[in-house]
């Protein structure tokens, strides 16, 4: 939604209609399910993900690779 408000449906819906490949892309959208194992330089998982399991001390645990 955010992209949408931002840059507008005609813009979005271009966009996706005509994509790059990923080495030539400049962002990448996916699930956490297609992309694990894949390694970029930078990663912002939604705030829809789950946490990870707290540990002993409560805090989040790591994200599991």
């Amino acid at each position: 939604m955010k992209l949408i408000d931002s840059h507008g449906t005609d813009q979005v819906l271009d966009d996706l209609a005509e994509p790059v490949s990923e080495d030539r892309a400049d962002l990448v959208l996916s699930t956490a399910h297609k992309s694990k194992g894949l390694r970029w330089h930078q990663v912002k998982v939604a705030g829809d993900f789950p946490d990870p399991k707290a540990t002993k001390n409560d805090k989040p645990g790591p994200i599991p690779s």
